[in-house]
């Protein structure tokens, strides 16, 4: 807990993320990436950004065209930095 002027309250773990945007990988278990996966999967993380004032950005691919980009910085970053939220 973190004392305030006002008393007592809980620090949300969010609080200490907030410096900093947040890229998050997608993958997706089908052949191709379609224009409603955008507004079904992607939206929502936008949505929870607005919410609580944190820009996120959802990065969608295939599992396969993931694979095929293991040349890439963006790849090395996230096999490197990358967090699994699940």
């Amino acid at each position: 807990m973190k004392k305030t002027n006002t008393g007592h309250r809980l620090v949300s773990p969010l609080h200490y993320l907030t410096d900093s945007d947040w890229d998050i990988l997608i993958l997706l278990n089908k052949d191709k990436v379609e224009l409603d996966d955008h507004d079904y999967i992607s939206y929502p993380f936008f949505e929870l950004g607005w919410n609580i004032d944190v820009q996120i950005h959802p990065i969608l691919y295939t599992f396969k065209d993931w694979m095929e980009r293991s040349f890439s910085p963006f790849y090395k970053n996230v096999e490197r930095e990358g967090i699994d939220l699940c």
